[in-house]
């Protein structure tokens, strides 16, 4: 397949320069008392979802303070490529970003198709009239990565950026910072150099990766091969191994001896209250994930942005964000749902996207908050409950 690259991908100001990741000896283990009117608006967390928020406020004209108790902007992530979902809305994802004044200065690559391999099925590439997602890099390994693009963005923007500084709820006005609770799925991967074409696959097979999914993503020369498991936790190597050998065997990629092998993991939960201690909760601190494949990048700078702005206009936060983000949480949910416990579910997607005549439609509804996915909710929550509370479930290996 042949995919165009962004034309504008670094944005106006030319590509991001090496930025210095380190925390002071003055702000290292600090903790920031609660704010009081003259002081900055300050965030935890300077992922996606904390940073969103403080180039928001900085463009609103605010002064504005990240707390991230890590040294690096996206220390989770391992160079890894993931996907910023395009489908969701009838509007271009980057449109409603920029919408909430975050500017696409990160490197990113259109990805209008993708190769689906289902048990049982033939080979399907999924193909959409604009972008379905877009690849970008994560993490602090490279400098044109969405973490430290969006790292340089605030701080051109006046935002001050502390890393080693823990904060609770309580310390400031928005909460961002990452995952809470035990995990709903893991991730093994690798990712390497390649010359290899670029390449989009999904795979759902149950004994490749039981309750999840694998996938090869290439782009630009760099390549991510991942596997994901949702509440099964138990032999993550070894189902990496068969993935990437699937893979190679599908699409001829070969994978060099150094390929460095990372770990991740993803929270999803819809909370009664986005708000803990007084803070405005976005991203994964909130729970706000996609339970079906975990494109949540888009939903945690939403999350972030809105949150900013509902903070400075004065709204209340839960309303805000159950009506921008409650029906695709809740849609999500019962798409998980149904994958987990409907044997042909794989199949039942890949003939859908077979015949959809506009898959980027197709996906929205899959995605929307239809009649369907509401009589269904009821049970959706009973299985995330149960699924949740089943130690035999979340094994890990």
């Amino acid at each position: 397949m042949q995919w165009h690259r962004f034309q504008e991908p670094w944005g106006r100001s030319g590509p991001p320069q090496p930025l210095d990741c380190t925390a002071s000896p003055e702000t290292a283990g600090e903790r920031i008392p609660v704010p009081s009117p003259t002081r900055p608006i300050d965030i935890a967390g300077a992922g996606p979802a904390g940073l969103a928020a403080a180039i928001a406020l900085a463009r609103l004209g605010h002064r504005v303070r990240v707390l991230e108790r890590r040294a690096r902007p996206g220390s989770r992530f391992h160079d890894d490529l993931q996907g910023l979902e395009n489908w969701s809305t009838e509007d271009d994802c980057l449109g409603e970003l920029a919408s909430l004044g975050i500017e696409p200065n990160w490197w990113m690559q259109p990805c209008p198709a993708f190769d689906l391999h289902a048990e049982r099925r033939r080979p399907l590439t999924v193909r959409g009239k604009r972008p379905l997602y877009y690849l970008l890099r994560r993490g602090a390994q490279w400098e044109g990565s969405l973490d430290n693009a969006l790292l340089q963005q605030a701080r051109g923007l006046g935002v001050e950026v502390r890393f080693g500084c823990a904060a609770a709820p309580g310390d400031v006005q928005i909460y961002a910072a990452g995952p809470q609770g035990r995990p709903m799925g893991v991730a093994r991967g690798l990712t390497f150099a390649t010359e290899h074409d670029n390449l989009a696959c999904l795979v759902l097979s149950r004994a490749i990766a039981p309750g999840g999914y694998a996938y090869g993503l290439v782009a630009g020369g760099h390549a991510t091969i991942g596997v994901v498991q949702v509440w099964r936790f138990d032999k993550l190597g070894a189902h990496l191994d068969q993935a990437a050998e699937a893979i190679t065997r599908l699409h001829g990629i070969a994978i060099p001896a150094e390929a460095q092998r990372w770990g991740g993991y993803a929270c999803h939960a819809i909370p009664a209250s986005a708000v803990r201690e007084g803070a405005r909760c976005a991203g994964e601190a909130a729970g706000f994930q996609d339970a079906l494949f975990g494109f949540g990048i888009r939903m945690a700078m939403v999350s972030g942005a809105l949150a900013a702005h509902s903070l400075v206009h004065g709204t209340d936060w839960d309303t805000v964000w159950r009506a921008r983000l409650l029906p695709a949480l809740r849609a999500s949910q019962v798409n998980r749902m149904l994958q987990d416990t409907i044997p042909p579910a794989p199949e039942a997607l890949w003939l859908a996207l077979r015949t959809a005549r506009d898959v980027p439609r197709f996906m929205r509804t899959l995605y929307g908050y239809s009649l369907g996915h509401r009589a269904l909710t009821p049970l959706a929550v009973r299985h995330f409950r149960n699924s949740d509370r089943d130690p035999a479930r979340r094994r890990a290996g």
